[in-house]
């Protein structure tokens, strides 16, 4: 573990020069409370001198040898230490399992010859460099493949990634041929909603004055960019059957219930069935809000950076509802999956962030304006061959992405190997014309009855200052 400024905060009061908490280059900082994985974790400052001083939530050890502060270092991080505290902690500070001195000063510890101390120090440190540039390495992945997610899907809906595609198939249907029945489709399923609530209500038509309720979708106007020939522009609200908010109501944790997606289970353009929540079977808003496979789910209020990001539910638990901070879009000869990925790519997150509204640190789209969304329509035929290619791009992706997890963990294990095999003393040679480690602790021990005599002294001159005065 090493230290970091990113967390730096700042105190208003002033400290005192001779203050005991300034810290000084070669101090071990100590994680006195945190999880269990951490409880006890290390670090070594190596910043100038009366800079910084640490929190409550830390311990600092003082070792004056310099060799001997960096081997306590590693010992500290290493499997057998950091099971130590996790089997020590106790009780809790600020809800976190928490060790104290007593426990850190009764650590055992396994101690070589200095010698071997200073070989073992410098091997530790060339094989966890190169760890440490491998994790670099593979912690700029995820960036890299972002990058290239967003690309593939800027190239999809420029046309770009179906070129070869449109030149293989000149005659297919034109999209505002498929603007038409998508028009026609629409107010035929409005049509027959209607007629099913009203005899619902025992209410029947007497004449055709009812189907003039009827509202066409918002005709796309203003448009962005240029189009591949045959492609269309057009507004989800002319795609769309309808779109519906989610239920407010409360859930529960009763399984046998009906699941209930949330904000939380849409992650990287997929629904993630973690966590769930449940409502009854006999809940007053179902079937209305129970979800069809091809349903678009839009997440309409979250944090600034992920509100408005979209996945397609395929069906998968069977009988399943959504939240209110969900909105679904039920689409008519449109591709759902083209449509979030529309969303989710470049264009969709420009749109979201000049739409967007804000309040007390929550982020907001509605629907009124998920419906004005303008989004190009290709002909069916090659939605289907842009949704197949963008797939297989976010595939390969996402196999890149396991593997570069899986090295993750691997380089986790190769750390914690490489420690354990220093401190059992098979990582370095040993030489046996080394000074015994007992001869260091001899040293040690008479240093610090030397400085404790000096401490002692110091204190009785001041005390007789003071009274002399």
């Amino acid at each position: 573990m090493r230290l970091g400024d990113s967390t730096v905060k700042r105190v208003t009061e002033q400290i005192a020069p001779d203050s005991k908490y300034w810290l000084e280059p070669g101090d071990l900082l100590i994680q006195r409370a945190n999880t269990l994985d951490y409880v006890g974790a290390a670090a070594i400052y190596d910043g100038p001198k009366a800079q910084y001083i640490y929190p409550d939530l830390m311990m600092r050890v003082r070792i004056r040898a310099p060799e001997l502060r960096h081997y306590v270092w590693r010992y500290l991080n290493s499997y057998g230490a950091r099971e130590y505290f996790r089997a020590k902690a106790t009780g809790t500070a600020g809800n976190m399992p928490k060790i104290n001195g007593e426990t850190v000063r009764s650590l055992p510890l396994p101690l070589p010859p200095a010698h071997e101390q200073r070989r073992i120090v410098a091997k530790l440190e060339a094989l966890l460099a190169r760890s440490r540039r491998a994790k670099e390495a593979l912690d700029a992945i995820p960036a890299l493949l972002e990058r290239f997610r967003q690309s593939v899907l800027a190239a999809a809906f420029r046309g770009d990634l179906t070129r070869d595609w449109r030149a293989a198939n000149p005659d297919v249907e034109h999209a505002f041929k498929l603007l038409e029945r998508i028009r026609f489709e629409r107010r035929r399923r409005w049509e027959l909603a209607e007629l099913d609530r009203m005899r619902a209500k025992g209410k029947a038509p007497r004449d055709d004055k009812w189907m003039e309720r009827y509202e066409a979708g918002v005709p796309a106007t203003k448009t962005t960019g240029v189009l591949p020939a045959g492609w269309a522009w057009a507004t989800v609200d002319e795609l769309a059957e309808e779109t519906v908010y989610g239920t407010s109501a409360k859930t529960n944790d009763d399984s046998s219930g009906v699941p209930v997606l949330r904000m939380g289970n849409i992650q990287d353009g997929k629904l993630e069935l973690a966590d769930l929540k449940f409502l009854p079977r006999d809940h007053s808003e179902f079937p209305g809000l129970l979800l069809t496979p091809g349903d678009v789910l839009f997440n309409r209020t979250n944090s600034p950076e992920l509100v408005g990001k979209t996945a397609v539910y395929c069906g998968e638990p069977s009988s399943t509802s959504f939240a209110s901070y969900l909105l679904r879009v039920r689409v008519i000869h449109y591709s759902p999956l083209l449509l979030s990925h529309f969303i989710n790519g470049p264009s969709g997150r420009e749109w979201v962030a000049s739409v967007v509204s804000q309040q007390v640190g929550q982020a907001n789209v509605n629907g009124t304006k998920l419906r004005a969304l303008v989004v190009p329509v290709p002909p069916m035929d090659e939605q289907r061959a842009i949704v197949s290619r963008i797939d297989k791009a976010l595939a390969r992706a996402n196999r890149v992405m396991d593997v570069a997890r899986e090295q993750a963990r691997r380089l986790e294990s190769f750390d914690q190997a490489v420690l354990t095999k220093a401190f059992r003393g098979e990582l370095v040679p040993q030489d046996p014309t080394d000074e015994p480690a007992s001869a260091l602790l001899q040293r040690i021990r008479t240093e610090r009855e030397q400085s404790a005599d000096n401490t002692i002294g110091a204190r009785l001159k001041r005390r007789r200052k003071t009274n002399a005065a």
